[in-house]
């Protein structure tokens, strides 16, 4: 071999490698597996969940996206409305650990048996499921099929999903079987969103009112440990203490069903709550139509800080140091809580009924009903006299 053919065969060589070294570098990037599922591999390869910035789930009928937007998880169909990172995050990692337990030989004329055929391609079309990387790169891409079933009898109304048929690559000639429905892979947005609502503590007045102002009330007590007391009561008026327990139990800790951005035409009738608390917070709340056991739902969030406890004379340094510092933190819990409920107060609520229904009591159903007075019990009528054995 002469120099020229060394150099050549060096050249070929150097292109070879250069190949390979960029084939596996796409073959890692977009995960483009053999073409066979091998039982007691994991099912995404060495997946690192920390890569991913985007989910993107595609079935028959709708798309999801959750994204990151500065580094926070946000549901795109929502207009980014905040994710629920927990529930990402176990997601997340239970597809790491998933593992492939059985694999089945599988033509593309067999896939649409499985519920595997492309995206998009009719009633037996699958669920595609893309993990993408900051930069957009897809780092994952697979198909999810219809349910594994477990054989429990003969009987088929007796067999229960303990699984799922997955295809890992498009090129693929066995199908993954897991052991784990992925039933939560849904392409719902009002289930990927995080629910943390506004917390309403230690309310001190209450007010609802309607369009017709008779069914209008205010209630007020000075502190939690007070009875609450009807504002402008009228004579024989008198609270009824297990329905005001009822309202103010409603939004103490409410919840929601869905979220969205500002709508319109969900207003024809609102009522309107106001609640302040002893802490300084003044929350509105406006609610508006009924839609499917649910009402339309917007708060806007006001705050006062409350002043700083005055010294009485008689406290130490220390102790004045000591209830400044309390003071302190406790201003910063509270502003971090405002700082939330502003965030959250340009988004409509879908609110369920059961949360909002006790503050739609009108007046007279907070009111103990007003006592019978008491029968008047007559004399006997005397008989006439001349009548007894006639």
């Amino acid at each position: 071999m002469n120099q020229k053919q060394f150099t050549l065969l060096l050249a070929l060589l150097l292109v070879l490698g250069a190949a390979a070294w960029w084939h596996s570098r796409i073959r890692s990037a977009a995960w483009v597996p053999s073409a066979g599922a091998t039982p007691g591999a994991p099912l995404l390869g060495n997946f690192q969940v920390n890569d991913v910035s985007r989910i993107r789930i595609l079935d028959r009928t709708n798309a999801l996206d959750l994204h990151k937007v500065n580094g926070i998880w946000a549901v795109a169909q929502r207009s980014d409305y905040p994710a629920d990172f927990s529930k990402i995050s176990r997601f997340l990692i239970k597809l790491r650990d998933l593992k492939i337990v059985q694999a089945e030989p599988v033509t593309p004329e067999q896939l649409p048996q499985l519920d595997l055929a492309p995206p998009g391609q009719g009633t037996n079309s699958a669920t595609l499921l893309a993990f993408y990387d900051a930069a957009g790169k897809p780092l994952r891409v697979l198909r999810l099929g219809s349910p594994h079933l477990h054989q429990s009898s003969g009987f088929q109304s007796d067999n229960w999903p303990d699984g799922r048929y997955v295809l890992t690559a498009s090129n693929a000639t066995s199908v993954a079987i897991i052991t784990d429905p992925l039933s939560d892979a849904g392409t719902a947005p009002q289930s990927w969103l995080d629910k943390s609502f506004f917390t309403i503590r230690n309310p001190n007045s209450i007010s609802a009112r309607f369009p017709n102002p008779t069914n209008s009330w205010k209630v007020t007590r000075p502190g939690p440990a007070n009875s609450w007391a009807l504002a402008d009561a009228k004579p024989g008026e008198k609270l009824d203490p297990s329905q005001v327990s009822s309202v103010a139990y409603g939004i103490s800790s409410p919840s929601f069903d869905d979220a969205f951005p500002a709508l319109t035409g969900v207003w024809s009738h609102p009522a309107r709550v106001v609640v302040t608390t002893t802490n300084g917070f003044h929350y509105a709340i406006t609610i508006g139509n009924k839609t499917n056991e649910a009402y339309y739902v917007k708060v806007q969030t006001s705050f006062t800080a409350p002043p700083a406890p005055a010294a009485g004379g008689k406290e130490t340094p220390a102790q004045i140091a000591a209830a400044q510092k309390a003071y302190t933190a406790s201003l910063k819990t509270l502003r971090d809580q405002f700082q939330q409920d502003t965030a959250l107060a340009r988004w409509t609520y879908l609110v369920p009924e059961w949360t909002i229904q006790p503050l739609l009591k009108h007046r007279f159903q907070l009111l103990l009903p007003n006592p019978k007075p008491a029968a008047t019990k007559l004399p006997p009528v005397p008989a006439e006299k001349g009548s007894a054995g006639k």
